[in-house]
């Protein structure tokens, strides 16, 4: 079993369709380091950044809360929406599977589905 960060920042790029060892290239220029990580040896500010890039709290990497962001009122609806917008733009080939969302998309996608559930109401 490797470190419960480990689990929670695999898991996160799962989600996100990513994989571990690409994030770990980005954020510390080598894929070496996974293995380091898998120890749960992973620096402040590699934490921060995939926090910030996650969207979530250090906290939460560190296995602290529950949930991955305490204050979001994200729903699970929402986020299978957001998921299957990423898809549509996988297919017209916008965005390659696996690849990293850039952050002005994924901001761009929260703010349509808040609209869109702003309208309904």
């Amino acid at each position: 079993m490797h470190h419960p960060t480990y689990e929670r920042v695999k898991s996160l790029c799962e989600t996100n369709g990513t994989n571990i060892s690409r994030l770990c290239d980005d954020i510390t220029g080598s894929k070496g380091n996974t293995s380091t990580w898998k120890k749960g040896n992973i620096r402040n500010e590699y934490l921060s950044e995939i926090a910030d890039r996650f969207n979530v709290t250090t906290d939460y990497l560190l296995g602290r809360p529950d949930a991955p962001n305490p204050s979001s009122t994200t729903t699970s609806n929402e986020k299978e929406a957001g998921r299957a917008i990423i898809d549509v733009l996988v297919d017209i080939g916008m965005i390659n599977k696996g690849d990293r969302v850039p952050d002005e998309l994924m901001d761009s996608i929260r703010n349509v589905l808040r609209n869109i559930a702003a309208f309904k109401q």
